[in-house]
């Protein structure tokens, strides 16, 4: 419940989790929940998803088809409820918006590093991005993203959406010399590296490449922006400071404990056979 935060992105209301549940349970009011995130994204042309503060109000309107879709936080959400309606109904129309974004994604300038766009609400396809920005956020695959690409690539012969997520995927964590290589300018400071050390094992998986698998496993041993060491210290918390008494592990924090399980699951399942124990 994010009642107090100003963020209101689609993440927050994602069907990317909750379709695990449904699928083992049929619980139809999951199924509901789901089905509402299809047409979500309609809410993007009037209300500001991120943080409010500074944040300049959405250009759009109701009375157009667009709307400014990121293609981390807010695509990653709407892909996972157009790829849930689909597998649970085969409905062509929603199937083919998934596939025009899908393609569309792939056709910008520098693919997921192009950030966002306009996407025609009624087609699923991404205007052309004509500035050639490049824009990259920590949190743009954290949230559903990466896991709902893995599926998409594995279910979708779309080479070129494959390639612009393996990309993604191969420079968020590379050298800034790789990164302007490869984009014409190197990503500045970036967060959550451990955490994307996953995505480097996914792309390490896709190319074959065992020194992107090797440099998965560092990236998650160095535990930049994440967890490097186990901590097993606890206190016990009291009023006042509390309302009733809890146990807390200092420098424990829910979102470096979730990005740590997800990249050592993923590392594993990628780059298994790179796995090692010591620490850069």
């Amino acid at each position: 419940m994010h009642w107090g935060c100003s963020a209101k992105q689609l993440r927050i209301s994602t069907a990317t989790n909750r379709r695990f549940f449904y699928y083992l349970t049929a619980d139809e009011r999951t199924g509901d929940l789901m089905r509402e995130q299809i047409d979500a994204v309609n809410t993007l042309q009037t209300i500001v998803p991120v943080r409010k503060v500074n944040a300049a109000a959405p250009k759009n309107t109701e009375n157009s088809d667009l709307a400014t879709v990121s293609f981390g936080t807010d695509w990653g959400a709407v892909a996972g409820a157009w790829l849930t309606e689909w597998e649970r109904t085969q409905d062509k129309a929603i199937r083919d918006k998934l596939l025009n974004s899908m393609r569309t994604i792939a056709a910008q300038p520098h693919g997921f590093f192009t950030g966002s766009s306009l996407l025609n609400l009624k087609t699923g396809a991404f205007q052309h991005e004509p500035t050639g920005k490049i824009s990259v956020s920590h949190l743009s695959a954290v949230f559903g993203l990466a896991e709902i690409c893995y599926e998409l690539t594995s279910l979708i012969d779309d080479k070129a959406f494959q390639k612009a997520w393996t990309d993604y995927c191969r420079l968020y964590n590379a050298a800034p010399e790789e990164q302007k290589q490869a984009l014409g300018e190197s990503l500045k400071k970036l967060n959550l590296q451990q955490g994307h050390a996953r995505l480097t094992a996914f792309a390490a998986k896709v190319t074959g490449d065992k020194k992107l698998a090797e440099r998965a496993w560092q990236e998650f041993h160095r535990g930049q922006g994440g967890t490097r060491e186990a901590i097993t210290q606890t206190s016990r918390i009291q009023a006042p400071d509390v309302l009733n008494p809890v146990e807390e592990a200092p420098r424990i924090s829910t979102n470096g404990v979730a990005q740590w399980s997800l990249a050592a699951m993923q590392c594993l399942a990628f780059a298994g056979d790179a796995i090692s124990s010591e620490r850069p």
